[in-house]
């Protein structure tokens, strides 16, 4: 069992760019996650000049997912990228490598439009630079079994009942697949963090690979995220996924 991530969502535009990458530089399982949509990330606004930013800075070490929310993930999941997006999942490091590892799509079925199963893999098949997750709850089970099904997809997990609004769920779940990365989410912060990878422990195979997402747990009294506790959530988190491999 290892962790392979320790994802610190919500970094926007109040957040400062280059003390983030200096916290995640010590930490080589840090993934910035970046929400967008197109009521946040259009055209000239400043998140999506504050993303412009952060590739600009990044370094070939730097993990960034975007999450992709309201009508950026219908658009996407029916097989039309909005021209930001498509701008952001192009950008290169000089090694060719994409600076966009990870893509979330956040849909849920009866909230948003239900994706075509055989769309949405068309999707993935053509951005096969990018590392795709999905949200694996009751509400989305059965598209992405059915997703799973087609052989030449593959996609990461995400645990998170609560849908984003942070609430520590009663127990945490097994994985859905044997062979497919499982994430969890829901109300981790620097408090809780390592009673939460210790409950998940117990409930993954021995050689099972997982990671974490925090966000409502990690941001200050106005609701931004806050660097303090991304450093705290990043170092406790580290030293535990250290301790595993003893």
């Amino acid at each position: 069992m290892r962790l392979t991530v320790i994802t610190v969502s919500g970094a926007n535009e109040f957040t400062d760019i280059k003390a983030l990458l200096r916290i995640c530089e010590k930490y080589p399982l840090a993934e910035i996650g970046v929400q967008v949509s197109g009521d946040k990330a259009a055209f000239g606004m400043a998140r999506y000049w504050w993303i412009w930013a952060l590739c600009f800075y990044a370094t070939p070490m730097t993990q960034i997912a975007l999450h992709l929310n309201k009508d950026w993930v219908e658009d996407f999941c029916a097989g039309n990228v909005p021209n930001e997006l498509k701008t952001f999942l192009e950008f290169r490091h000089q090694n060719g490598l994409p600076v966009i590892s990870r893509v979330q799509l956040n849909f849920k079925v009866g909230r948003e439009k239900t994706p075509d199963v055989a769309r949405l893999a068309d999707m993935i098949r053509f951005y096969d630079s990018q590392r795709f997750i999905l949200s694996y709850n009751d509400s989305n089970k059965e598209i992405i079994d059915q997703l799973y099904q087609v052989e030449d997809i593959e996609f990461d997990c995400l645990y998170d009942e609560s849908f984003g609004k942070g609430i520590v769920p009663n127990k945490r779940k097994s994985p859905a697949f044997s062979d497919v990365v499982q994430g969890y989410a829901g109300g981790l912060s620097p408090k809780n963090v390592l009673q939460t990878l210790n409950q998940i422990k117990q409930v993954l195979p021995a050689k099972a690979e997982f990671y974490i997402d925090a966000q409502k747990g990690l941001e200050d009294e106005n609701e931004h995220l806050s660097l303090e506790k991304c450093h705290a959530f990043l170092r406790k988190a580290s030293k535990w996924a250290e301790k595993q491999l003893l």
